[in-house]
């Protein structure tokens, strides 16, 4: 896509969302992304993918639409790690806030396409709004964000995850009625990336992973060097990597034509993940 229709749409937020819905929908209305999966579904996972502007100060990002992440606390595991809030099924809780979300209002009633995604096969449908009430609760749990605070844009496809051998669904919402968020244990912080951050190829990098080789034999075929994103917010440095680069990086291919750089042409950084990043939790998330 040229830049001057990407800087276009970054300045015009219904536009904005209008082309998220159409890009989403044409990717996902001739494919089954649930049903043709071989494994359980109740082992999958849910993330929310949001997209917003940061209201809760006045800066340079708060006229800007931004990627919202997480970044997690030193009391669950991979912390540091930048992340999408959201997390695994809860087969009981979740089937009662699936019912929710169908009741009139809802932001799955309310998605452009629910009827066209009822129509064409009510399995994927029931799981599509299981998957979505997993990724509003644990983003309710996680940082207090109001279900009714977003508009769901569509379902994008699905990330497979080595170190915990599941598939995490990111569903992808806009978030319009909420400034601020309240972190819960799990989280140390929240951050904004603006979307045209992204763009600027200078952000990539190549990192290895400092790990034990005893512990590397629990991974098959892990690898050692990553591509990864640097996000400098609040004088402070932090690695996007892993899954959540590789589910940004679909999302960015998807909505803006954008590849991110080849590893191959990325200067290494100094900053690794060390050894620790691998350890027990040390509380259950």
């Amino acid at each position: 896509m040229q830049q001057e229709k990407i800087s276009n749409l970054l300045q015009d937020s219904n536009r904005l969302n209008r082309h998220f819905l159409k890009v989403i929908f044409e990717k996902q209305k001739a494919e089954q992304i649930f049903t043709s999966e071989n494994y359980n579904f109740y082992d999958a996972s849910s993330v929310l993918f949001l997209i917003g502007y940061n209201r809760s100060n006045k800066n340079r990002f708060s006229s800007e639409p931004c990627i919202i992440l997480n970044k997690r606390s030193s009391l669950v595991g991979q912390p540091g790690d930048l992340c999408f809030p959201g997390g695994s099924i809860k087969p009981r809780l979740d089937l009662f806030l699936k019912k929710l979300l169908y009741l009139p209002f809802s932001p799955l009633t309310k998605w452009h396409y629910w009827s066209f995604w009822k129509n064409k096969c009510l399995k994927e449908a029931d799981k599509l709004a299981f998957l979505l009430a997993t990724s509003l609760r644990e983003s309710f749990e996680e940082m207090r964000l109001n279900p009714m605070a977003v508009n769901f844009l569509g379902p994008i496809s699905a990330e497979y995850l080595q170190t915990s051998n599941k598939m995490i669904y990111p569903m992808v919402c806009w978030v319009s009625g909420q400034k601020k968020f309240f972190p819960n244990w799990e989280v140390e912080k929240i951050l904004y990336i603006p979307i045209y951050e992204f763009f600027n190829k200078q952000n990539y990098y190549r990192f290895k992973i400092d790990i034990d080789p005893e512990v590397q034999k629990q991974f098959d075929n892990l690898e050692i060097d990553h591509p990864c994103f640097i996000c400098k917010t609040d004088n402070q440095t932090d690695l996007l990597w892993g899954a959540t680069y590789r589910i940004i990086a679909s999302f960015l291919e998807l909505a803006f034509k954008f590849k991110m750089p080849d590893i191959e042409l990325l200067p290494f950084t100094t900053e690794n993940i060390n050894r620790k990043y691998f350890s027990i939790n040390k509380k259950n998330s």
